[in-house]
């Protein structure tokens, strides 16, 4: 038995439903192979957003530990009577930046 055989019966007469069973049969690969394509592009976007996912949230922590530290430094400075922004060198200092600052040469 061929392939040919398929279909056509034993009278010799064309058989209509063997290419309905032949169209569904290649239906059925081609849905396979869709689910297949998509299953691993699925897999792949997942692992891509898992690992963004942990990426952010890393970053929330760093970003949380460094505003902490900087407000904590802040407060820290403000406890010293000392003035910074007041400091004759320092006002030197501050000046020489702004020039070079609004010098763009």
């Amino acid at each position: 038995m061929n392939l040919y055989n398929i279909f056509f019966d034993d009278n010799g007469n064309f058989v209509w439903a063997s290419i309905a069973a032949f169209v569904a049969l290649i239906a059925a690969l081609v849905s396979l192979y869709n689910v297949y394509k998509t299953n691993k592009s699925n897999f792949k976007s997942n692992i891509v957003s898992k690992s963004r996912i942990e990426w952010i949230q890393e970053v929330r922590k760093q970003s949380v530990a460094f505003i902490s530290s900087f407000y904590k430094l802040i407060n820290y400075i403000k406890g010293f009577d000392y003035d910074y922004f007041r400091d004759p060198d320092h006002k030197i200092e501050l000046r020489e930046l702004k020039r070079t600052r609004s010098y763009r040469g």
